[in-house]
């Protein structure tokens, strides 16, 4: 794959802090000593920051920010952990997966300008890395009116955990529903993206984004196996894309909040035609000290999706092909109650209908966990899963997972 597209991004960043924070910098002579008129509290440290151990601090320049993630699992299942896998990064064998490698950098270049870079990287199951850029754009944020600007690759705001990265997921896995929905990675787009957000007041606000771009491909799609008329695959979203969001939330006060959420994307698809899926979703959260760290809390969401994907069956020989519109409706749910800040309980449950015709079975996933946060960058969960499909039965499934990161959260 070729990365030089995407890294040109850091020169262009680094540039624009530089001008950014011209002004911060003591002057220089041309012997290149510092000028009388600049100050010790004026000097300029590329690398700023004190704390290693965690990286909580460490900057470059003070607009540079580096970060790491790794996600890995162990575990066994009743079935083979590759089939039963939604995503890219989930557990995809009996032992050990390494689920996630990802290393980002995120640009703060004062007020209006920032950037995000992220390369990721998985382990498939013949033990090849496999890695691309997952991110890499700019945003202009803070414009009059509330306005923002975000151009370059970027994950698209859709429904809950679209945006979110593997390091973020609430779970173990990808979460079934957007996985069936959307496909095994985040839809990924190549273009720009216009948001307003709400004028903010003490109880109110949200964010309307209006997307469009081409659709970025880690894989090209597979075919099918030859079972169904219509291959599984072929409803994801293939070339030119165009999503809108509105999420909007409601602060009773300190400690309750309610977020709504609305979302829509259309597009290409590998058929040729065109896929359109809707989501809403609803959320409700609670904190025993409200915007403070520690105490008990709550938080509790669920997503409602459909999908319409005009499909073209898979020809053979001189058989006529056949068009059709597929439908697929679906939702998930997960509530995480929080004991304090070291450990936290939580199930998720989540249900899509299926499309027998491509060959995609009814089926319906139930995952309780716990969690140990050991500290602000490094956590244990432990998941069981259970999958119910409707044409074959049912598998569990146990994991074991870390998480660790290094860099400012």
């Amino acid at each position: 794959m070729n990365f030089s597209k995407c890294f040109a991004f850091l020169p262009l960043f680094s540039a624009v802090s530089g001008i950014c924070h011209a002004g911060d910098k003591p002057a220089i002579s041309g012997s290149g000593s510092v000028s009388a008129g600049a100050t010790a509290s004026s000097s300029f440290r590329f690398i700023e920051g004190n704390d290693w151990k965690t990286g909580s601090d460490i900057s470059l320049g003070g607009v540079l920010f580096p970060r790491v993630d790794l996600n890995a699992a162990w575990g066994t299942s009743s079935g083979e952990p590759g089939e039963l896998a939604v995503g890219h990064h989930d557990p995809n064998r009996k032992g050990i997966t390494v689920q996630n490698m990802e290393f980002s950098m995120t640009l703060r270049a004062g007020e209006h300008v920032e950037g995000f870079i992220t390369y990721a990287a998985v382990l498939d199951q013949e033990d090849n890395w496999l890695g691309s850029v997952e991110e890499a754009f700019g945003r202009i944020k803070n414009l009059p009116g509330g306005f923002e600007l975000r151009g370059g690759r970027y994950y698209n705001r859709f429904g809950f955990y679209n945006a979110v990265h593997p390091h973020g997921y609430q779970f173990v896995n990808r979460d079934l529903l957007e996985a069936r929905m959307l496909g095994e990675d985040a839809v990924t787009t190549e273009g720009g993206e216009l948001a307003w957000n709400f004028p903010e007041n003490n109880q109110w606000s949200g964010v309307v984004s209006l997307s469009y771009g081409r659709v970025f491909l880690e894989e090209e799609e597979e075919d099918g196996d030859g079972d169904s008329l219509f291959s599984p695959e072929g409803g994801g979203f293939s070339d030119e894309v165009f999503t809108a969001d509105a999420r909007v939330i409601y602060h009773h006060n300190d400690f309750h909040q309610w977020t709504g959420l609305a979302s829509f994307m259309t597009g290409d698809n590998f058929y040729g035609r065109n896929t359109g899926v809707s989501a809403l979703g609803i959320e409700y959260q609670w904190s025993e000290k409200g915007y403070e760290h520690g105490g008990r809390s709550f938080r509790w969401r669920t997503a409602a999706m459909y999908r319409r994907a005009g499909a073209v069956s898979v020809g053979e020989g001189e058989s006529p092909l056949i068009r059709r519109s597929l439908h697929e409706t679906g939702i998930s749910s997960s509530a995480i109650y929080g004991f304090n800040e070291k450990f936290q309980a939580g199930l998720g449950i989540s249900w899509v209908e299926g499309i027998g015709a491509a060959g995609l079975t009814e089926r319906c996933r139930v995952s309780p966990l716990v969690q140990w946060n050991l500290s602000k960058n490094l956590n244990l969960r432990l998941q069981y899963d259970h999958d119910n499909f409707k044409d074959s039965g049912s598998e569990d499934s146990v994991w074991m997972q870390a998480n660790v990161s290094w860099g400012r959260h």
